[in-house]
């Protein structure tokens, strides 16, 4: 019992835990946290803040580069926004760069004030200077000033929220432990040195280039420098604040340096050496167009970013896009460099160029001598790009074509399909200070039916300039026969050029013929208008197949190249081997057909027998007829009677028949007595 209690109360447990994870899953979709935060998987984003050269979050020091460092985070790292707060009795300043030789006295230098403890804006920091709290995008550094005010520890700490690009809060990080008095040694021994090849640079920089915040102070001097090794890399020669290095080759050197702070307001007279690792890297070229920026002539130990970004190599360069024009660039270089303490260490060298200056150029499709989109023209939906040596340049949409900021120059013009780019041939559109525009024409090529019905496109468009012929495809209509193309005052069959330079729109509409007799009184695929029945009759007689209807079929004209036409010709049969009925004779055509007919009426041709002429009757010669007489002989009740023959008058010529009927007679007049005869004896 006590078991199935135990049972109950767990998966009583786990149904509240189910429960609560289904509430607080609802609640968080309806309050819209991003998807980044709401991750169940451990990845969610993270931000911490740590010693930028040393990458540690514990015991951070007072003039120390401070990083808010971003974990886990599949975004676009140039879209974070960083909102810094400062709760300490000093100052707290941010930057956007972690070159501290370049951000002083610049835009990139933030400094934060706290009010509550009786602090104000410096003189210095006029119009850059907050109270409590600074956000803006790309600000991930920080460095506190001073370790103590007043020999009393800070106490407050300071945080960082980092944004993405919609305004949602993605990590936040706060450290409020003590921050402990600066080391310049420190700071100066985690250095390293880059330098590029046939370049030299102010140890100074190079300190402020790895990041050294102290020596942005302007009481900070080199007052020795030695090389250890790789004199072969690097050369050392006196400057305004002491030392420079030139890079000689590419390798490394070590070099012993002495930097001393004269009248530091918080390091005074403070002295500090350090040994350090010099790299000396191949220079990469660069190239700029209005909005791109590319490096050549890489170096394979080193890695290239810009605003925080990696860029990746293809084909042997790198491409910075979507750049802003007329702007200068920083390419920050990384070249990592192992101490004999087994310490990961980076060198950074820095490489400008600013992008090109440019003007606002367009392309403009025009459809039938108006303004219109890649879809209209294509039937799909293109980006616009324009290409300038290796770099595509993608146009923004609007209404009155494709525009871009785009520096002097001839660019190709591409339609851009996901990451396929066509070319749109011969266009090109050049850019100066006059003309900074192209239009691309294209017309409308428009077939209309007028009823019929087709199995195949109505619509085409082309380019202008282009050679166009009428479409293959016949349409079709009941009872009619399609007999070409009317444009205007033209008229085009199928397949038939229609111009050889498109400049204007073409509207094609289907000429239709009637077409209802033919073949047997059907529809046979002629217009009617090409068509002429021939009808032959045949009277008083009959035709060779011994049958006396009708023969009657249509004939088509056509011209000489064998084409329909109203004033064409047509060959015919004519009947042959007709036959007169009894009584009729000298049979004739009423109008003599040929075998070449022309024009369009029906004809018909009779073939008319006449009748044969009755003769006068001929004189016949007087005889003296005798009086027929009947004997009748009764023997055994057998009657015979005598058939009545009418007398024969025979014509001159007649004798030899006249003998031949008297012999028969004669011999029929014997074989009767014989037979007679015979039955008597009986």
């Amino acid at each position: 019992m006590a078991m199935l209690k135990k049972h109950k109360k767990t998966l009583l447990s786990v149904l509240q835990r189910v429960f609560c994870f289904i509430l607080a899953a609802t609640i968080l979709g309806a309050v819209g946290v991003p998807s980044a935060v709401l991750a169940l998987d451990g990845a969610n984003p993270t931000v911490e803040i740590v010693g930028f050269m040393r990458d540690d979050s514990k015991d951070l020091r007072s003039s120390e580069l401070l990083m808010a460092k971003v974990s886990n985070y599949d975004g676009n790292p140039q879209e974070l926004t960083y909102e810094w707060k400062n709760k300490l009795g000093t100052y707290l300043y941010v930057f956007d760069k972690h070159d501290m030789a370049v951000v002083r006295g610049t835009k990139s230098e933030i400094e934060i004030y706290n009010s509550d403890k009786g602090l104000f804006a410096s003189d210095n920091m006029s119009g850059r200077s907050y109270n409590r709290s600074y956000s803006h995008k790309g600000f991930a550094y920080a460095a506190v000033y001073g370790a103590s005010v007043n020999a009393e520890k800070l106490k407050g700490g300071i945080s960082v929220t980092v944004k993405d690009s919609d305004g949602n809060i993605i990590a936040t990080a706060s450290y409020d432990d003590d921050f402990k008095n600066y080391d310049l040694s420190k700071d100066m021994a985690n250095a390293v040195f880059g330098v590029f090849e046939g370049e030299s640079v102010d140890i100074l920089n190079l300190l402020g280039q790895s990041s050294v915040v102290h020596v942005v102070c302007p009481a900070c001097y080199v007052s020795q420098g030695t090389i250890i090794s790789g004199s072969d890399c690097i050369s050392l020669s006196k400057s305004e604040s002491g030392y420079s290095i030139t890079g000689l080759k590419a390798g490394e050197g070590v070099i012993k340096i002495n930097l001393q702070k004269r009248n530091c307001k918080f390091h005074k007279n403070s002295e500090n050496s350090s040994t350090t690792t010099v790299i000396v890297f191949k220079k990469p070229n660069t190239s700029t167009t209005a909005t791109t920026l590319t490096l050549t002539n890489l170096d394979d130990r080193c890695e290239y970013y810009l605003e925080g970004v990696k860029g990746e190599v293809i084909d042997g360069k790198i491409t910075f896009s979507s750049l802003t024009p007329s702007t200068e660039y920083t390419i920050e270089v990384r070249g990592s460099y192992i101490d004999e303490n087994g310490t990961t260490k980076t060198a950074y060298a820095y490489v400008k160029d600013t992008t090109k200056d440019c003007y606002t150029s367009s392309v403009v499709f025009k459809l039938d001598d108006t303004v219109a989109d890649t879809e209209s023209i294509f039937g799909k939906p293109y980006e616009v790009a324009v290409k300038s040596d290796s770099d595509y340049i993608v146009l923004q949409s609007g209404d009155n074509g494709y525009t871009a900021e785009l520096a002097k120059g001839n660019y190709k013009v591409f339609l851009k399909d996901g990451n396929d780019y066509k070319q749109i041939d011969n266009a090109v559109l050049t850019v100066d200070s006059y003309d900074n525009s192209i239009e691309i024409k294209y017309y409308s090529v428009v077939y209309n039916l007028d009823g019929g019905t087709l199995n195949g496109d109505t619509k085409f468009v082309c380019r202008e300039g282009e050679f166009v012929k009428t479409i293959d495809n016949k349409p079709t209509k009941y009872e009619y026969v399609f007999d070409g193309w009317k444009c205007g005052e033209s008229t085009y069959s199928n397949s038939q050029q229609i111009t050889d330079s498109i400049d204007r729109k073409y509207e094609l509409t289907a000429i239709w013929e009637v077409d209802k007799i033919g073949n047997g009184e059907k529809p046979d695929g002629i217009p009617d208008k090409y068509q002429k029945k021939i009808t032959f009759k045949v009277v008083n007689g009959t035709w060779k197949d011994k049958s006396a209807n009708d023969i009657s079929y249509y004939v088509t004209l056509l011209d000489k190249e064998g084409k329909w036409n109203v004033n064409g010709t047509a060959r015919i049969n004519i009947p042959t081997g007709m036959t007169a009925n009894y009584g009729y004779e000298n049979g004739r055509w009423d109008v003599e057909p040929t075998e070449i007919v022309s024009g369009i009426e029906d004809v018909v041709y009779v073939y008319l027998f006449d009748k044969i002429a009755e003769t006068e009757p001929q004189p016949q010669p007087t005889t003296v007829q005798p009086t027929p007489t009947v004997k009748t002989v009764v023997q055994e009740k057998t009657v015979y009677k005598t058939q009545y023959v009418e007398p024969i008058t025979l014509k001159t010529g007649d004798n030899l028949t006249f003998l031949a009927v008297l012999v028969g007679l004669c011999a029929a007049g014997f074989a009767g007595t014989i037979i007679f005869g015979k039955k008597r004896s009986k």
